[in-house]
Formats: structure tokens, sequence, C-alpha cells
């Protein structure tokens, strides 16, 4: 993670997380006692001990049940009005240079985040293997990050790209994964957007390639010159169909009684 460095000219790429109700969202209980099963048989139990009359398990299996109905609520909200956005300094680059990454996360509600995790799948030749763990996809490391956000709060992670070999690159997708104060009830929110950094190959100077500046194209004498010069024009001779009539030197036409070209 990178600070202090100057803000991202780029327009950003938003991902906004679906509401708790729409695809996209998934959410796994800790354990197999905080599932539907187990939430019913706690409530059997309650239901049983209310019946025999044993007020102190009524009211520890009371406040489990209530407990991990509020969490449940807590994460289905979790990731209600939060937006991640990912803003790049560059598109373009050559080998050995860098490229900044900037993700900006903002929790627009009155719900505060006790823990939040976001994390942004690069290509494995736009991280270092020491800084960043492996993907969920072969060939991609993950950029993870871990923040609390209070109500109506954002914050800001950087990160630095090296670009280390010439190709197209593609960013993404960023999964934001949260839930209830307790862990209970973790949620995520997976979509696929997407940047593309282009690497460009790696330039040489051209007295690298040994060419003498005297003779660019080459030692041997043609007949017929690879390129024309019109400003600098060695002589004329009769005009065939293939010639153009712009390189037509009309004075020397006049004379010769014939078309001549330069």
């Amino acid at each position: 993670m990178q600070a202090g460095i100057k803000e991202a000219v780029n327009q950003p790429h938003s991902v906004q997380t679906p509401q708790p109700n729409e695809k996209g969202h998934s959410a796994q209980p800790t354990g197999y006692l905080l599932g539907r099963f187990g939430l019913l048989a706690l409530l059997a139990l309650l239901v049983l001990a209310a019946w025999n009359g044993h007020a102190v398990i009524v009211i520890l299996l009371g406040l489990a049940i209530s407990t991990a109905g509020l969490a449940k609520l807590w994460s289905r909200l979790s990731l209600a009005g939060v937006s991640c956005q990912r803003f790049l300094s560059e598109k373009r680059a050559f080998p050995g240079e860098e490229v900044e990454l900037k993700l900006r996360l903002t929790n627009r509600k009155l719900l505060p985040l006790p823990w939040v995790q976001v994390d942004d799948e690069i290509p494995d030749q736009l991280a270092l293997p020491d800084t960043a763990p492996p993907g969920n996809r072969p060939g991609t490391r993950l950029l993870s990050s871990t923040a609390s956000l209070l109500w109506y709060t954002g914050i800001s992670w950087r990160y630095r790209l090296h670009c280390q070999k010439r190709g197209f690159y593609k960013l993404g997708p960023i999964t934001v994964t949260s839930g209830d104060i307790f862990g209970f009830y973790p949620r995520s929110a997976n979509q696929v957007v997407t940047d593309e950094v282009i690497v460009y190959p790696r330039l040489f100077p051209i007295s690298r390639l040994a060419l003498p500046s005297l003779q660019p194209v080459g030692e041997t004498r043609a007949e017929r010159r690879i390129f024309a010069d019109p400003i600098r024009t060695i002589g004329v001779r009769d005009y065939s169909p293939h010639d153009s009539l712009k390189h037509v030197h009309w004075k020397a036409s006049a004379r010769h009684q014939k078309l001549q070209v330069k």
C-alpha cells in the first residue's frame, strides 16, 4: 500500500453492489448451528423448555435465537448502499514502469460496517509475488484489504502495479465481503467489472541496431530506389502506364515532344 500519492486522473469505473435480494450476493453461516436447521432445532428446544417450565433454559435459548436473528438481518443489510470504485493513473505503460491503482470503498447508509474486506484480482505480470497472494483463478493474484466503516464514510487503498512484460491485461473482478458484527453470517458481492492495462513492447535506442547513419537502407545500390523523395530529383525518363501523372515533368515533355516523368 502506497500513501501520499496524487489522485488518479482517469475516470473511475464503479462497482455498485446490488441490493440484498438481487443476484450477486452469497451468504454462508459460520457453523451448522447457525443455519436454518440449527435455528429450527433451537426453536424446538425453546418450546420444549417453555412447556416444561425451565425458565433459565428459555432465557438462554431466547437470547441465542434473538442474537442469531439480529445477526442475520444485519448481514442481509450490510452490503446495501456500499459501492467500490477502481481508479487507474495510467492505462498505457512500458516494461519497467509502474501504474497506480486506487480502490475507494464508500458506505452510504446509517448501518455501520464492523468489518469489510475488498479483494481485487490482477494478473501475475502486474504484481510482485511476495506482495499479493494467489487469486481464485490461475494466473491471478489478489489485492486484499480490510477495514471497518461507520455510516456515510469511505476509505481508500493505493497499490502499485509493476509492468514487467508486454501484453494486454484485464483487472477484476472486485469482491466485497462483509456481515454482522459477530461474523456469524458473512456476505459477499461479486461483479465482473474490468479495466484494461496495455503494456507496450520495450523501446531500444537506434544506436544499438548498429546502422550507419549515412546508409539507412543498406550498402547495395539498386537500379530503382526503395522510396521516392519528391524534393530530390535525380533525372527524367520516358513515361510508362503505371506512372502517376503528378510525377510528369511538363517542361521536359515539351522539349522531347513526349511525356517525361521525374
